[in-house]
């Protein structure tokens, strides 16, 4: 799902003024009265016309923050509250002397767009945590959690309430009545006297204007701990939550038949039946559980030719796993670099597509691992502590292998249980935090381990964060390691991986051993900085992974063995200046080592961004990257000398407030000795022509020229032979997004995206003294008295003595990919939902290395597809329901 223009404004002004910064303080702390109404019988139209809302006190004085701070709104805002024995009830009434002009924008929820209201709600009483929830002029509903203390300072979007609201446009502007029910919010009753933290805001789209009941400054050293107050709270009550949803799954596979392989036969049909729900184990722990979970609704990943040693990261969607997950997220490396994706906690490592492949003449491989089961417990005490643990079970996945007579049931990977736990307590008012967090996979082998796998897996982490004089200046740390054990084979298999490279042959300091069963490993990050009043900020830090760390298998890790150091330092202006409205510079540098002390990179960059007067946004940087030593190159090879390069790249987008919007980006690499290059461009085009309907196309181009590209490694006499080659790789792809909101409740949405990607390969080369000086005594190129394509392989006679020394395949290649999704989604009651899904699949992949954008569209669309279509239904019961009817009866 694509953030809409309010995510990503919210989103940047929460990032910026959740760090812990400066010290701003508030003039003075507003009051709200909420008013107990018994049984209010509020019926939720946008209307404040029931007898419960008359003589409720209005709230109201907004204060700009956006563009001007502590300006008064153009438009007036007020607003209501009252609660019942069930439910809290918000009126809202945003004023506008120009009600044409109101921006009423249909989406998705939780991706809404234009003018909107909301208000976040510090029911924990912390100073650290609200529950955040909007509705836009449409009708379209957002919801999530924020914490100051959340680590980036991003709210979570992924946490979905059950809540109503409606709203209506009159002569004086457009209203929003908003029902809550209590079992959605987590609070402790005994300190309810205290009332609960409280703001509103509002923002009117065409002024790109925001205002809120509380004003926080954008450079404030918090969010949340600078909330007004609400009042009255004294006769609320905790209503428990306990939600059962079931579902069924009906589904039909189409696919081209393919004679005597029985398990092509053309066509598939399935149905599944599974269980979600939520139970209320106390006021403020909740209690998430599945069943034999499906996720056919959810968007294919999108599609790539990865010619690196490491693992592509691929973002989580399934519900379950993305739904409140801010507390088990657990980056182990500050910044958003190379290492930004790595964590202890990796949610698609459940499920993920079986290991283990067959050959044979008919083979038969399971898409994914099932998922028996999983629980997730997630909450917050009084007292300050946070929990989140979560305990996952994949079943045994098989293949089948048959010769068209005879078939055999292989297992290709075992069953499995995952358990994460993460504990944080929050000291001095959460200016101190510490914690940590646990995790363990166990596989079960009894059955046979066919792909080497690992046994049992142990991590663990210790955190602390320090924020002192009023949050003017931070401390954090962390702390980590792991513990790996499995047979021989399988240690074995995980020192020679792409992450760890313990066969090197030039790494003395690393000791590569065949009979261990057991691997361990340490890492961690320290980081001291300071957030800028005065628009200046800075920060630095060191962060290792020794040889040893292995995270991947319940988290991920792109490579151990090392040790890296940054330096931010960042300039911001929020006020609207000459003919900025806002704007920012960065500048970083960066340098890293290994374990045995050598340099592999060091660079720098400096970028800065801008919001024009006309509402277009701009961004532009440069880096530069001085020579290294890459130690992955060669896939378990020795290290290879890089000559670094500089790297230039920019952005524009024109005016987000209209219906329509192109953006723009380019970047250009180049090395430094100019033996390898990068260009990519892409243009994005979005139109809304009537709320109800949006469209995106975003189509890309990329060329990457690259003169020691891997390509292989083979044994020669007593030697290994590293093979690499120059190659010519051109990639075009496009992304078409189409919306159609028929309801905020019921909304059609399809995805596609055509990919074309070819590599040429020549000039290939054995690489010789890998650490030389000069670029061209690193390796010898073969010329064609040595090397021969006989058909799809290459021949080398290395030593020109008529005879053939080793081979190597044909690396050219050409993939055509068609993804597409088209998903009907309506949610015909709060929490109960039906889907259609129609997904398509096209692909190859062949030894082709010419690029024709006009013939390769031809062949994607002459590929037969592989369809998808499933019908899914979920119904919602919910506890005060099933509690009526029994009173009934």
């Amino acid at each position: 799902m694509r953030m809409g223009r309010f995510k990503e404004g919210l989103v940047l002004l929460l990032i910026t003024i959740s760090t812990p910064l400066l010290a701003w303080q508030p003039d003075s702390v507003r009051v709200c009265q909420a008013v107990f109404v018994s049984g209010a019988n509020i019926h939720v139209d946008g209307l404040d016309d029931e007898p419960a809302w008359k003589n409720i006190p209005e709230c109201g004085d907004f204060v700009q923050q956006k563009p001007y701070q502590q300006k008064p709104p153009t438009c007036e805002t007020g607003f209501r509250i009252l609660y019942d024995e069930e439910f809290l009830y918000f009126f809202i009434r945003a004023y506008d002397d120009q009600p044409q002009e109101i921006v009423r924008r249909l989406a998705r929820r939780d991706d809404i767009t234009g003018d909107w209201v909301g208000f976040m709600l510090d029911s924990y009483n912390d100073g650290l945590t609200s529950f955040f929830f909007a509705v836009n002029a449409a009708g379209v509903k957002m919801d999530g959690l924020q914490s100051d203390n959340s680590g980036n300072g991003d709210p979570d979007f992924t946490w979905d309430a059950i809540w109503d609201t409606k709203v209506k446009t009159d002569a004086r502007g457009w209203t929003a009545e908003i029902r809550i029910p209590l079992s959605q919010l987590r609070f402790d009753e005994k300190s309810r006297d205290k009332g609960w933290g409280l703001n509103v805001f509002r923002n009117i789209h065409r002024l790109d204007e925001f205002s809120m009941w509380q004003f926080i400054a954008r450079d404030a050293p918090g969010w949340v701990r600078f909330f007004g107050r609400l009042q009255g709270l004294d006769r609320i009550k905790a209503v428990p939550q306990v939600e059962i949803m079931p579902y069924l799954a009906m589904k039909h596979e189409s696919y081209q038949k393919e004679e005597g392989n029985p398990y092509r036969p053309g066509y598939n049909n399935s149905s599944y039946l599974g269980l979600d729900g939520k139970i209320s184990l106390s006021s403020n722990l909740i209690l998430d559980y599945t069943v034999n979970p499906d996720f056919g609704q959810v968007e294919a990943d999108p599609s790539e030719v990865n010619l690196t040693a490491f693992e592509t990261y691929f973002e989580e969607k399934r519900p379950f796993f993305i739904e409140g997950r801010n507390i088990l997220d657990y980056k182990i490396t500050p910044g958003d670099g190379d290492f930004s994706t790595d964590n202890m906690f990796y949610s698609r490592r459940i499920g993920r597509r079986p290991r283990y492949y067959l050959e044979g003449d008919y083979v038969k491989m399971p898409e994914a691992t099932p998922i028996l089961a999983a629980l997730k417990l997630t909450g917050k005490s009084a007292k300050g502590w946070s929990v989140g643990v979560l305990e996952s079970m994949t079943g045994r996945a098989y293949a089948r292998v048959s010769d068209g007579v005879n078939e055999e049931k292989v297992l290709s990977e075992p069953f499995t249980n995952y358990f994460v736990a993460r504990v944080q307590k929050d000291l001095r008012q959460g200016a101190t935090q510490v914690g940590g967090i646990l995790t363990n996979t166990l596989r079960d082998l009894s059955s046979g381990n066919p792909a080497s796998l690992t046994e049992t897996a142990t991590t663990g982490a210790f955190d602390f964060s320090h924020a002192w004089h009023n949050r003017t200046w931070f401390f954090n740390a962390k702390g980590l390691f792991s513990h790996v054990t499995g047979s021989r084979e399988a240690i074995t298999q995980l020192q020679q991986s792409s992450v760890h490279n313990f066969q090197r042959p030039d790494a003395t300091y690393l000791k590569f051993d065949t009979s261990l069963t057991r691997l361990s490993g340490h890492g961690g990050s320290i980081s001291f900085g300071r957030g800028g009043n005065s628009h200046w900020s800075f920060a630095t830090f060191v962060s290792w992974r020794s040889p040893g760390l292995e995270l991947n298998d319940v988290g991920y890790l792109r490579l151990a063995d090392d040790v890296s150091q940054v330096v931010w330092v960042g300039y911001r202006h929020w006020d609207p200046v000459f003919i900025f409205r806002n704007f920012g510079l960065n500048f970083n540098q960066w340098s890293g080592w290994d374990f045995g002390g050598h340099n592999k990179f060091n660079g720098g960059n400096l970028n800065g961004w801008a919001e024009l007067k006309n509402f277009w946004n701009f961004g532009l940087g440069v880096n530069i990257n001085g020579p290294g030593r890459n130690n992955y190159m060669l896939r378990g090879g020795p290290s290879i000398k890089t000559s670094g390069g500089y790297s230039l790249w920019s952005n524009i987008t024109t005016d987000t407030r209209k219906n329509w919007r192109i953006s723009l980006s380019s970047n250009l690499y180049k090395s430094h000795d100019e033996i390898s290059s990068y260009r990519q461009v892409q243009l994005g085009f979005r139109y809304q022509p009537v709320p109800a309907v949006s469209f995106g196309i975003f189509p890309r181009y990329s060329v990457d020229k690259e003169n020691l590209q891997y390509v292989t490694t083979l044994d020669y006499t007593s030697d290994r032979r590293y093979i690499l080659g120059y190659i010519h790789q051109q990639t075009a792809a496009m992304e078409f997004r189409f919306n159609l909101n028929i309801t905020p409740d019921m909304t059609l949405q399809y995805y596609g995206q055509p990919f074309f990607s070819t590599g040429k390969y020549s000039h290939f080369k054995r690489i010789t003294h890998p650490l030389a000086e000069k670029y061209e005594d690193r390796f010898a190129e073969f010329d064609n008295t040595q090397l021969s394509l006989w058909g799809d392989e290459y021949r080398v006679d290395e030593d020109l003595d008529g005879q053939v020394d080793y081979t190597f395949s044909q690396p050219d290649f050409k993939a055509l990919y068609f993804l597409s999704n088209l998903v009907f989604r309506w949610e015909f009651v709060p929490g109960s939902t039906l889907y259609l899904v129609w997904s398509q699949n096209r692909s190859d992949y062949r030894a082709d290395g010419h690029f024709s954008l006009s013939d390769d569209v031809e062949s994607l669309f002459d590929i037969y597809p592989y369809n998808i279509f499933m019908l899914k239904v979920s119904y919602r019961i919910q506890y005060q329901h099933l509690k009526r009817v029994m009173e009934a009866i």
